[in-house]
């Protein structure tokens, strides 16, 4: 049994993506129980029905690049650095599919091994996570200056660097569908 990082304390999905014409917007972040991984992407259980994320491969706004990203992976102790920086944020406000409760600053040498998430049917394992990159827009919003340019905003976006965004993974070992919920264990690989 590997390391334990934490309890997942959120799962969310983007019902589109949260930046366009180089704006962030949270607003259709969807937060649910239960979540269901696929190797296509991801989609969270809301009042009996499922919620598809953007980055899944059935979503019509399906960024070209998400079949190498198909879930994230974001951890409070990412959230508390960010908000000492940038003042209160919601840990989940960048956009990350699962948010794992942990004082631990987590990096990608820490996930090489990959994770393992301990679901009441058994193991979920998930490997090949690398760092997720911030962007100008996601930094503009932090800083409250949406009309910032992106050379006003460096400082920032390097302190988002190497992890304190999150992390992404495909899915591709995945054979099946399975579930995970608020509150399973995670741990490392």
């Amino acid at each position: 049994m590997g390391e334990v990082v934490g309890r997942i304390v959120r799962l969310q999905v983007q019902r589109r993506r949260l930046k366009g014409s180089g704006i962030y917007d949270p607003a259709p972040l969807v937060a649910a129980e239960r979540m269901l991984l696929t190797r296509e992407g991801v989609l969270v259980d809301m009042d009996g029905g499922w919620v598809i994320d953007a980055h899944h491969a059935s979503h019509p706004e399906r960024p070209h690049w998400s079949g190498r990203a198909t879930v994230s992976v974001g951890f409070t102790s990412h959230y508390r650095r960010i908000e000492e920086r940038f003042g209160p944020k919601p840990p989940g406000i960048g956009g990350e599919n699962i948010i794992v409760e942990t004082e631990r600053i987590w990096t990608a040498d820490d996930l090489a091994s990959g994770m393992v998430i301990r679901t009441e049917r058994g193991p979920v394992g998930l490997t090949g996570w690398r760092i997720a990159e911030p962007c100008v827009p996601f930094t503009r919003f932090l800083l409250g200056t949406p009309d910032a340019s992106a050379d006003e905003v460096q400082e920032d976006l390097a302190f988002l660097q190497h992890g304190t965004r999150g992390f992404v993974t495909a899915m591709d070992n995945l054979s099946e569908p399975l579930e995970i919920r608020v509150g399973d264990e995670v741990q490392l690989g």
